[in-house]
């Protein structure tokens, strides 16, 4: 990940908290995620598709909750 991504998504992360997240915080959080996404990689694309999947279904989840709240 650039410099420049890892900075955006910080910036991103703060606006999107209202603050609760700072930047430096939300530097540490990105670049975590990066490497954490690098390591399920080298355990088998099979396993990185499973957590996109996995990912995937709670945003639909999510969009369901909040479009039958709403």
């Amino acid at each position: 990940m650039a410099l420049r991504q890892v900075i955006g998504s910080a910036i991103a992360l703060l606006l999107l908290s209202r603050g609760a997240i700072p930047l430096w915080a939300g530097v540490l959080l990105s670049v975590s995620i990066s490497f954490l996404l690098l390591l399920v990689e080298r355990w088998g694309v099979t396993k990185l598709e499973a957590l996109f999947g996995v990912l995937i279904s709670v945003m639909v989840c999510s969009f369901a909750v909040s479009s039958i709240i709403v």
